[in-house]
């Protein structure tokens, strides 16, 4: 596979992995034509069996690859920010509400924060136990908090903002296991 590729996304190194694969397919198939000893036509075609298999795992892994960015834009990214305006929003509503109402909503904040920073981090390591950790602080921390955030803010525009809040997690959550499955799957055929 094209480790330049799949670590950086970068078109040219794609270009240059198509470009190798035709220069090989050409060079089997001029090795296939002018080949008659029995034994080595057979290592032939199986070469260009090889190359034809690992061609077809190298496409999938580059569809993995943008179905993963696709989730990562249209769905990570906009419900991520989204979340993080509608908590900034009600934390400027509520600047001088009591103590513990500002206090539930910067820790509804944090762990809305170390959640994202966990989705970042996994997407940049790929290990599980960084996409587990961002599912515990957006899961659990997170809706805790929520529920703390529901039994102190009274006004309805606060109410509504954190149900806006939690199906934007929802849509958040699930753009995560998403994107993990997809991962998973492409670091199963890199690595088988």
């Amino acid at each position: 596979m094209s480790l330049k590729y799949i670590n950086e996304n970068d078109p040219e190194a794609l270009a240059d992995f198509k470009q190798r694969i035709l220069s090989s397919k050409e060079f089997v198939t001029e090795a296939q034509d002018s080949i008659s000893n029995p034994i080595r036509l057979g290592l032939i075609e199986q070469s260009i069996n090889n190359i034809s298999l690992y061609e077809n795992h190298f496409e999938t892994v580059v569809s993995l690859i943008a179905k993963r960015n696709e989730i990562v834009n249209t769905e990570l990214d906009p419900a991520g920010k989204a979340m993080r305006v509608l908590v900034t929003e009600l934390l400027d509503a509520n600047q001088n509400a009591s103590n513990e109402q500002v206090y539930t909503l910067a820790k509804l904040q944090e762990s809305l924060l170390l959640g994202r920073l966990y989705v970042v981090k996994f997407l940049v390591t790929n290990q599980i136990d960084d996409a587990k950790r961002a599912h515990d602080e957006l899961g659990v921390s997170t809706t805790k908090m929520y529920q703390q955030a529901q039994d102190v803010l009274t006004s309805s525009v606060d109410q509504t903002k954190l149900q806006q809040f939690m199906t934007l997690k929802t849509q958040y959550l699930n753009a995560l296991d998403a994107i993990e499955k997809t991962i998973i799957e492409r670091n199963t055929i890199i690595n088988d």
